[in-house]
């Protein structure tokens, strides 16, 4: 199903290398990670699609008081593999 927009899920390993960084904070362990489509370098965006990408702090994010409220922006979204469905057919 073609997709305009949504949340992306970080791969474990990404995430840990995340948890490294100066910056990262408990609070950003709840925050999801928001896509759209605009931010995309290919065209076409499936659901279960693997794509690589950029986070940034949405600077509206700064402004709620709840953590949890917040989200990461993707930028800069490039396709590393199309996402595969297996179609099974009755006889």
């Amino acid at each position: 199903m073609k997709m305009n927009f949504g949340f992306i899920e970080v791969n474990l390993t990404h995430l840990k290398t995340l948890r490294l960084h100066p910056l990262w904070t408990s609070d950003m362990e709840k925050m999801d990670v928001f896509w759209h489509s605009k931010q995309c370098e290919y065209a076409d965006q499936y659901g279960g699609d693997i794509v690589t990408f950029t986070v940034f702090l949405k600077p509206e994010g700064k402004k709620l008081v709840k953590a949890e409220e917040q989200c990461f922006q993707a930028e800069n979204i490039q396709l590393k593999k199309r996402a595969e469905y297996w179609h099974a057919v009755a006889v």
